[in-house]
């Protein structure tokens, strides 16, 4: 499956496999040279679906601001935008910034530890600090 067709199918099943499938690619690609992080490892997209389908129906909102905290390759964007949310990622690794641009994620180069979470209504935190 193609990068787009992985964007254009994101709500189905099969597509969840092929996320997963994209995640575990690149799992130890690069590593994280920081002793204050962990390094990618993604959170199963099954459980992140029902997970974020949950936090979208508690805040009420039409079309939340949800943003994920080391957001790796971005594949926690694509599926949050799925579920109407108005999705970004913030990832320290350029490896993984560069990868989620070619997915079509806005996720950009930054620090979670600094970084202002004001104005989400949703953020994901899996496990980035040691």
């Amino acid at each position: 499956m193609s990068l787009a067709e992985l964007v254009a199918s994101l709500d189905d099943d099969t597509s969840l496999v092929a996320a997963a499938a994209l995640e575990s690619a690149w799992q130890d690609k690069h590593s994280c040279r920081d002793d204050d992080c962990w390094g990618f490892s993604a959170y199963p997209v099954d459980l992140f679906r029902r997970i974020l389908n949950a936090a979208v129906a508690a805040t009420g909102k039409t079309g939340p601001v949800f943003v994920d905290a080391g957001a790796g390759i971005g594949t926690k964007c694509l599926l949050a935008e799925r579920a109407g949310c108005r999705a970004y990622g913030i990832e320290h690794n350029k490896h993984y910034v560069e990868e989620a641009i070619k997915l079509g994620t806005d996720v950009g180069l930054g620090d979670v530890r600094t970084w202002d979470f004001s104005g989400a209504d949703i953020v994901w935190v899996n496990c980035p600090f040691r």
